[in-house]
């Protein structure tokens, strides 16, 4: 069994090092540490490889149980060297440090795009008064047109003169599009995942063959079928 960790408060986990935890038939392994085929197989292996950084305090946790495993040491304080456990060592901390990499890979993404996010409405209000400001100072729809001002938006302007439409709407219209595209990204990078994770369709069936489907439902990551009536 193996584990691995990033940060955390717990104070046995130091910051810029491998802290390596070692159970032998669930038994904490407290000494002679260096000397331990868990601790050289987890220094050796490349954990950069896998985008995770030792500044952030690594913990690795192994657990063997076995009824031949190769004590060494006067009071069996830890495991020789040994290519069969080394071996499984390695693969399973490969597993859970690519298991890791995909965790911290969406923390990564989630975390752009709340920052991207946040920037865009950090404009928003400016680029609402911006947009109202240049609407209200054409008065003028022949000068307007003249601007490349289509007629489709005179309308628009008939309603910034007369007051119905105030820089608090564009704001309102920005925040929904802020929203929508926040969404949408959400769902494209869903989708990215899923092509990554090779993840298969799954369709489910009526038990009879009698009763037809309604049109297929679909929003890009399922699609749903009713029975019909």
């Amino acid at each position: 069994e193996a584990a691995v960790s990033i940060g955390g408060k717990d104070p046995a986990i130091e910051q810029n090092q491998l802290n390596v935890f070692r159970f032998a038939n669930r038994i904490p392994l407290l000494f002679e540490q260096g000397n331990d085929v868990i601790t050289k197989t987890a220094n050796a292996m490349k954990w950069s490889r896998y985008k995770i950084g030792l500044e952030q305090g690594v913990g690795v946790f192994v657990s063997i149980v076995s009824t031949k495993i190769p004590f060494k040491g006067t009071s069996k304080e830890y495991i020789g060297d040994n290519d069969k456990i080394s071996g499984a060592v390695k693969k399973a901390l490969e597993q859970c440090a690519s298991q890791l990499r995909t965790k911290l890979a969406k923390r990564e993404e989630a975390k752009q795009q709340g920052e991207k996010r946040k920037n865009l409405e950090l404009y928003i209000p400016d680029v609402s008064r911006a947009v109202y400001g240049v609407l209200n100072s054409l008065k003028d729809h022949d000068s307007a047109r003249s601007r490349c001002v289509r007629d489709a938006h005179v309308g628009i302007l008939d309603r910034v003169k007369r007051g119905k439409l105030l820089a608090s709407h564009f704001a309102g219209e920005l925040e929904k599009y802020v929203d929508k595209k926040y969404q949408e990204d959400g769902l494209q990078y869903q989708m990215q995942n899923k092509k990554k994770n090779r993840v298969e369709d799954v369709f489910l069936g009526p038990l009879s063959s009698e009763r037809g489907l309604t049109p297929a439902l679909s929003n890009g990551v399922c699609t749903i079928q009713f029975l019909a009536r």
